[in-house]
């Protein structure tokens, strides 16, 4: 009798492991198909949408400020800019630059500060510190169009400009080619049902997000550029799903 209650509990056993098991699996294989589908393609929603122009000027404005001044400190401050004008005299004695050769005259003042300017500006006239201009133009980028192509292990989005990104949302990084045809490093994740994407550019890191709205009629493209000291840069456009506007 005992042994016959045993071999029962073994099959017991050995029945719920088996349940047990197959609930794992097709749970997991529930979680991935639960993950939201970006296929399709999408157009741009102008109204909708951050003007990327007006964010980049905020974001340069931001990071003037934090450094202490326009830009470097040195205007306003103590002179317009760099001490040479007014101080220095113009023309003659340098704008800016207060000691400079001069303008016009030769090349734009590099003599004195002043009281107070900051670092000032480096030769050749360019701005010391702040995000770079390809990071800017690039950010600035806005398709009109995305035709985005998605499989379990790979996600492709087309813009109307013919870039092509591939995503692997392994968690892994992965080599790709950028719009300007520039290798660049590619780590995607979900994180619940949105698809992140991190990447670096020459100011700093760039994270893109990308959600769905409830309906599944809008994606959501979240671009976020993380400049460290020299600010940071965060512009959202929203596409309308093409198959949803033509009913």
């Amino acid at each position: 009798m005992d042994g016959i209650t045993g071999l029962r509990r073994t099959r017991a056993l050995v029945v719920g492991s088996a349940l047990a098991a197959a609930f794992a699996f097709g749970a997991q294989i529930s979680l991935a198909q639960s993950k939201p589908d970006f296929a399709g393609n999408w157009n741009f929603n102008k109204d909708q949408s951050d003007d990327a122009s007006q964010k980049i000027h905020e974001a340069e404005a931001q990071a003037r400020s934090q450094r202490g001044g326009y830009p470097g400190g040195r205007y306003p401050g103590g002179g317009v800019p760099g001490g040479g004008y007014p101080g220095g005299g113009y023309p003659g004695g340098g704008y800016p630059g207060g000691g400079g050769i001069g303008f016009p005259g030769g090349r734009v003042g590099m003599g004195g500060m002043g009281p107070g300017m900051g670092r000032g500006r480096p030769r050749g006239g360019a701005p010391e510190a702040g995000m770079s201009s390809a990071d800017t133009e690039q950010m600035a980028e806005t398709p009109k169009t995305l035709q985005i192509d998605q499989e379990e292990k790979k996600i492709t989005i087309t813009d109307d400009n013919g870039g092509v990104t591939n995503l692997y949302p392994d968690g892994k990084k992965h080599k790709e080619k950028d719009s300007t045809g520039q290798s660049n490093t590619i780590k995607t994740h979900w994180d619940g049902d949105r698809l992140v994407s991190e990447s670096k550019l020459h100011s700093g890191k760039l994270t893109q997000t990308y959600a769905l709205s409830p309906d599944g009629k809008q994606l959501d493209v979240l671009s976020t550029l993380d400049a460290g000291r020299n600010g940071s840069l965060a512009i959202r456009r929203v596409y309308d799903s093409a198959k949803g506007s033509s009913k």
